[in-house]
């Protein structure tokens, strides 16, 4: 028995439209192997029945067809003439674009080391470091007319702008009949893994080539920079970084005070990394260790929350989300098929040296 003639006793084709369409995203998901807790329950209730892409296909087919006044189609030629509609269309990019999301989740240890800068355009941005002259002065009871003023200083990092990546997924009429899901759901998966590398490669790119500042000083000098004179990740290297860190000054020659979050090391580092933090005392807060295949072995890296000092910035257009990757369909009808354009926009740039510390071992 065909798998929709299965499901029409299993009431299926009686869902609301708009419920299944909105389901149809998590139920690709799932079957991509993303979990979601907060599934749609239109979702987790066709899943249990094995729903297929076909069988959404015809249902959605079978809706388009009654409103032009078409009731007796048969599920497989409903599915059919699914396939390049604009309601189908837009089902599969919601679908994809869920997927790419999601995956992309699993692989975003990059982020702990920036914060986020949103741009309206593809023009070069700098993002600038602001910082007061004076820390807070003491105030005396009938004293609050004769505030003493203070400046702001003004530095930047360097100029960045957005990047475009981009790939067309083709999902062909046989995709679509065949309930081939699953290759269209590792494709999908595929993509959010790409999306985060890109992402990747832009940050590791700027902490490996060391880029010179608006100063005229490179990213990593100053007091940014410790050459520790140990051979390998150990104790007192990581004491030299953590100290360089809490006493860097600020552009109005405060102590920053920094604390650190994150330690990123090569992978060749990584176990010794991970032995090393817990060996700290469990009272102070652990450090996370991140493991980067883009860095070479002779240093590691401190960084603190980029909430309190930003280092690095990732660029991405007003309104995207993490990651700044967006689904465009465009129906193909000379060859029965839908066509998924996947643009990702993304940049990164070094926005100041204050939080992060390079640790040579």
């Amino acid at each position: 028995m065909e798998p929709i003639q299965a499901l029409m006793g299993a009431g299926f084709l009686h869902e609301d439209p708009r419920d299944l369409r909105d389901a149809v995203p998590d139920i690709l998901a799932n079957k991509a192997g993303i979990r979601d807790k907060h599934m749609h329950p239109v979702a987790r209730r066709l899943l249990a029945q094995g729903v297929t892409l076909t069988d959404i296909a015809a249902t959605i087919g079978r809706e388009i067809k009654g409103a032009q006044g078409e009731r007796d189609i048969s599920p497989f030629n409903a599915a059919d003439f699914a396939i390049t509609t604009d309601d189908m269309a837009k089902v599969l990019a919601d679908s994809v674009e869920r997927i790419i999301s999601q995956s992309y989740g699993g692989a975003r240890d990059h982020l702990s080391l920036v914060t986020r800068i949103a741009t309206g355009d593809y023009k070069p941005v700098q993002l600038p470091e602001l910082d007061v002259d004076d820390d807070l002065s003491r105030v005396f009871e009938g004293g609050e007319d004769d505030l003493e003023m203070t400046g702001v200083s003004i530095t930047g990092g360097e100029k960045a702008s957005l990047k475009t990546f981009g790939r067309a997924l083709a999902i062909s009429r046989r995709v679509l009949l065949s309930d081939h899901e699953g290759s269209l759901d590792l494709l999908a998966r595929r993509l959010g893994d790409s999306a985060a590398r890109n992402e990747a490669n832009e940050v590791y790119k700027i902490i490996s080539d060391n880029p010179t500042l608006e100063d005229g000083s490179a990213l990593w000098s100053g007091d940014s920079f410790v050459n520790s004179g140990e051979t390998g990740l150990t104790a007192e290297a990581l004491r030299q970084g953590m100290a360089a860190l809490r006493n860097q000054k600020t552009v109005g020659g405060h102590y920053g005070n920094f604390s650190p979050r994150t330690l990123l090391v090569s992978p060749a580092k990584e176990q010794t990394a991970l032995e090393l933090v817990r060996s700290i005392s469990t009272s102070a807060p652990r450090l996370r260790v991140v493991a980067s295949p883009w860095l070479s072995d002779g240093a590691v890296y401190l960084f603190a929350s980029p909430d309190t000092a930003p280092v690095i910035g990732l660029l991405t257009l007003d309104g995207e989300d993490a990651p700044s990757a967006s689904v465009t369909p465009r129906r193909d009808n000379i060859h029965r098929r839908q066509i998924l354009q996947i643009w990702q926009d993304v940049g990164a740039t070094a926005v100041s040296r204050r939080g992060a510390v390079k640790v040579t071992v």
